[in-house]
């Protein structure tokens, strides 16, 4: 008589074990579909602002599947950040683009300065930009300043008449620079150098007044147009000087013009 011990398994055969993985595979597709797709979170990366993300620095973007994902270190700036990363005599410019993905660095490019534009009603900023006329400046300011480029900027009006002097020593003797309207814009303080930066005046050189001379001085020995206090004191070469010529010399200054007959009444009293 045969027993059976439940302790005794027999191995399955190749096609057992092919019907149990069959029916497994059944039962699962049979508990359940095809997995649902998530509705549409988002059309551009604002519109995640304010949902949770994993705690790090980055940024929100959209995916094609209009789903938020948040991108931990997303990059800032591409290029230079700052002036002090360029070169010497160049300054980081750095613009940023309207996006609606992200990331959306902004990007910088050393590059040389440049003034900005003129503003109306002004039509130059220097000399240089009147041809050969020159610029008379109006109005000054340090807003626009830039790294590299001079400080304060100034406008002003372009002239016909280029400037001829700034200084009567800038003119011939016996001229003098008469300088034309001042711009009104104030001296800006420069605390680089420490000095005031005031805008210039130019003018024409124009030959000085006919001055009215006179014999003063206690004896009349002295030619000039102003009342002269001296000694009263007499020497011989005074009387000369009783019927000398008091004028202005080509000098400008007043003074007895050298005539034969001073001269030598002047040579006659000195023998």
């Amino acid at each position: 008589m045969t027993h059976f011990n439940p302790r005794i398994t027999r191995p399955l055969s190749a096609a057992s074990l092919l019907l149990v993985a069959s029916a497994a595979l059944l039962g699962a597709k049979s508990c359940g579909g095809p997995k649902p797709t998530p509705p549409p979170q988002c059309t551009v990366p604002k519109d995640c602002a304010g949902l949770p993300h994993v705690d790090c620095e980055g940024a929100w973007s959209c995916s094609e599947t209009a789903q938020c994902e948040w991108s931990c270190g997303a990059p800032g700036t591409i290029g230079c950040a700052s002036n002090t990363e360029c070169g010497e005599g160049l300054v980081c410019s750095v613009e940023c683009p309207v996006c609606i993905t992200t990331p959306c660095p902004c990007i910088g490019s050393c590059v040389k300065p440049t003034l900005p534009p003129i503003p109306e009603p002004y039509t130059c900023m220097t000399d240089a930009d009147c041809g050969l006329g020159f610029c008379a400046i109006d109005y000054c300011t340090k807003i626009a300043c830039q790294p590299g480029l001079p400080c304060p900027i100034c406008y002003g009006t372009c002239k016909d008449q280029p400037p001829v002097c700034e200084f009567d020593e800038d003119c011939a003797p016996g001229q003098s620079c008469v300088l034309g309207p001042c711009p009104l814009a104030p001296c800006v303080f420069d605390p680089a150098t420490g000095e005031a930066i005031c805008p210039k005046c130019y003018g024409t050189c124009e030959n000085d007044p006919t001055p009215t001379c006179m014999k003063t001085g206690c004896s009349g020995q002295i030619c000039a147009n102003h009342d002269v206090f001296s000694i009263c004191d007499w020497k011989p070469e005074y009387a000369c000087y009783a019927s000398a010529i008091c004028e202005a010399q080509p000098s400008g200054e007043c003074g007895f013009t050298p005539t034969a007959d001073l001269l030598e009444c002047l040579g006659g009293e000195g023998e």
